[in-house]
């Protein structure tokens, strides 16, 4: 993988601040600089922090300069030289000599730290600053220096709210019903594998053929071998954005999740780093920042997370939930991309899409499985969990956690002793076997609906 600096939104930004010149580099550093210092702002106005060596500062509540940074935007062919180290050791005397004082005080350039010597001279000036008490920390930074620490929070970032999204959508999830938080761990799951072979057709091999065995499916999603690609199936309903979300919820750290629907490039866009800028936007990971930063720091977040996602010491899982619903790979050759997307990444991938969508395209998954099996770092088969419809254990199993909910509704309680009897109560047996009609079927209850009530009546009420 290249180095993320050479990506072309690094190299634009890394170019953008090697021409800025005098008071164009404290405007072209702000943006980026509020990724590590959020309140970060330009002191224009007020001449008493311009004239204080000030050109970027953030505040506390109390107007306690947290952070103050010192621009120095230089037009040269190289390192610095004698001149610019004057320029800078005399901004740095000038806030020595003021009345202000900060937690932070950053001293960053636009050139390259090839003069070592220079780099030294402006070390010693920031040490006696940070003695003298003006400053509880000093740093010099060139301009590589300054994109890489830039880099670093961003990664930091990523890290931080990534993992805060999943339960947010799990919310959202369970808001659908009143007793949505109900959830049952052990499913029925028919497992297999795709075997991959260059040249030939992918084939389904079921360790299970004949049916299902009851698995802990979102344990079995975070715990997948390094490298390793899973396929997650089942029919409307059957719980597989359930079992996603629940299992990067358990292991927010761990675990990306995005759903493929907000993944669909727009027109002219392409390869890896572009997908990893739009899961940062799909997800929100900037929101609370302006428009134009968001924008910047979507685009720059894309080589880092591809970065995060394609190290070799990578314990990270993406899932990409309901394929389904990204219009886009309906077709073959959007397939083939899609999968030479992916294909660079070395952390686990786990895919999930509803069975009859599977099933009816399957002739494009072999372009994506044989484009996996080229370029997917010796991957030569891919994990298939199948959902299958629950048995009496689980049905009686979310009643049970529904009746953990509404301990007094009397409906409820008889629902859940007779399917321990074996019994239905009138509702129809294909539907107490399916997650998501059962979960209408648990709120109809709660409510007193009598199953055998007039059917469009309940019909209605479901749509």
């Amino acid at each position: 993988m290249s180095s993320i600096q050479s990506t072309a939104a690094w190299k634009q930004l890394n170019g953008t601040l090697h021409s800025a010149v005098d008071r164009d580099l404290e405007i072209e550093l702000l943006p980026v600089l509020r990724s590590i210092w959020p309140g970060l702002c330009r002191p224009r106005g007020l001449k008493h922090y311009d004239n204080a060596g000030c050109d970027l500062i953030e505040q506390e509540k109390d107007d306690r300069l947290k952070a103050v940074i010192q621009c120095k935007g230089f037009f040269a062919s190289e390192g610095l030289g004698t001149s610019q180290v004057k320029a800078i050791l005399k901004s740095i005397d000038t806030f020595a000599r003021s009345p202000l004082s900060c937690d932070d005080y950053v001293l960053i350039h636009n050139r390259d730290g090839r003069n070592r010597d220079a780099r030294k001279t402006i070390d010693i000036a920031l040490s006696a600053l940070k003695a003298s008490g003006k400053a509880k920390r000093v740093r010099q930074w060139d301009r590589m220096q300054c994109l890489k620490a830039i880099e670093t929070r961003l990664r930091e970032l990523l890290s931080e709210r990534l993992s805060e999204q999943a339960a947010g959508f799990l919310a959202e999830l369970d808001a659908l019903f009143e007793i949505g938080g109900a959830y049952v761990s052990r499913l029925p799951v028919r497992s297999g594998r795709l075997l991959l072979k260059r040249g030939e057709a992918p084939s389904i091999v079921h360790q299970d053929p004949e049916g299902g065995k009851e698995v802990d499916l979102v344990a079995r999603l975070g715990n997948a071998q390094p490298h390793q690609w899973s396929l997650l199936t089942g029919l409307f309903g059957s719980g597989k954005t359930s079992c996603a979300l629940h299992a990067a919820k358990e292991r927010p750290r761990e675990i990306v999740y995005v759903a493929a629907a907000n993944l669909e490039p727009r027109r002219g866009e392409q390869g890896t780093n572009v997908l990893m800028s739009r899961i940062a936007e799909a997800l929100h990971v900037f929101d609370d920042y302006s428009e134009d930063e968001r924008v910047l720091f979507q685009r720059l977040s894309g080589p880092v997370l591809r970065g995060m996602l394609s190290a070799d010491e990578t314990n990270t899982t993406l899932i990409i939930d309901a394929l389904d619903e990204n219009r886009t790979l309906h077709a073959p050759a959007e397939i083939t991309r899609f999968a030479s997307v992916l294909a660079e990444l070395r952390c686990r991938v786990v895919l999930t899409t509803r069975e009859e969508h599977f099933r009816a395209t399957f002739g494009n998954y072999e372009h994506l499985f044989e484009e996996l099996s080229s370029k997917g770092g010796g991957l030569r088969d891919i994990a298939l969990h199948e959902l299958r419809p629950w048995t009496t254990k689980q049905t009686a199993e979310l009643v049970t956690n529904a009746l953990r909910v509404k301990p007094d509704n009397k409906p409820l309680q008889q629902l859940s002793e007779a399917l321990k009897e074996g019994q239905s109560a009138g509702w129809p047996k294909d539907l107490l076997a399916h997650p998501f009609f059962l979960q209408m079927i648990i709120e109809l209850v709660a409510d007193g609906t009598d199953p055998l009530a007039n059917r469009a009546q309940l019909l209605d009420r479901w749509s």
